[in-house]
């Protein structure tokens, strides 16, 4: 490209009048030209960097107005190390369900706890519970234990990253951070009722052989009023462990 022609493509390329344009010249080694013009529309550029984010937040939003099913995920503390604990857990795993249709649905779940230490575990994709989940029209619902039974049986789980057999002997689950994810399926078609990760999942946890305590009372950073004499009562979660165990209390 000589300077005349870089002259004239700036010249085209500016005006103010017109969609964006090069002209490109390209000589090959038998010095034949050959010419192009390729033409750019101003939204074309820089559009990946400014919309990309507003894309993916839109492509979220609608996969969640879209779902039959939405799926809420919450694992709270203290984490337990112990498969057979996920879900319904009590108060510690909370799977809330909403049906948004104005239809009754049959639904079951498949779910999946996945770690980052490799650790895999997922309901395979054939389960089938012998009683699937009726959600009314727009019924909202806290699923309990038997509403999941089977979610992660051990004679049907599927398990990568750790061996299945320590998992029947009531081993621990490897340390790492997890996340447990459920997605409802309608029990009939097994078409998804509800969108894929990340909708549907809990946010990240640490899971420990040994979880520590957690202190109840008194709350953390509150103030004890001096008295005569003095009586602070302390309590905390116990970890998630058979034996029973001691503790030291330093107060500082």
């Amino acid at each position: 490209m000589n300077l005349e022609d870089h002259s004239a493509m700036e010249s085209r390329f500016n005006s103010p009048l017109l969609p964006k344009l090069l002209l490109v010249r390209v000589t090959n080694a038998n010095q034949q030209m050959h010419c192009a013009e390729v033409r750019v529309t101003p939204m074309a550029i820089g559009v990946n960097q400014r919309i990309l984010p507003l894309l993916i937040l839109l492509f979220l939003f609608g996969l969640k107005s879209l779902a039959q099913v939405q799926v809420t995920v919450n694992v709270l503390p203290p984490y337990s190390a112990y498969l057979q604990d996920y879900p319904g857990r009590g108060n510690q795993v909370q799977i809330f369900v909403r049906n948004t249709t104005n239809a009754p649905l049959e639904v079951r779940f498949l779910g999946n706890i996945t770690g980052d230490n490799g650790v895999v575990i997922s309901t395979p994709v054939n389960f089938r519970p012998l009683v699937p989940l009726r959600l009314g029209p727009l019924e909202n619902r806290l699923l309990s234990r038997n509403d999941l039974e089977g979610l992660f049986d051990l004679g049907q789980i599927e398990v990568q990253g750790i061996d299945k057999a320590q998992l029947y002997r009531g081993l621990p689950l490897p340390e790492g951070s997890y996340q447990l994810c459920v997605r409802a399926f309608d029990n009939r078609s097994s078409r998804p009722l509800s969108p894929e990760f990340p909708l549907g999942c809990s946010a990240p946890f640490m899971v420990r052989s040994v979880e520590p305590p957690i202190i109840i009372n008194p709350v953390c950073d509150s103030k004890i009023v001096p008295n005569t004499p003095q009586n602070v009562i302390f309590s905390w979660t116990p970890p998630q462990e058979c034996r029973p165990r001691k503790y030291n209390i330093l107060c500082a």
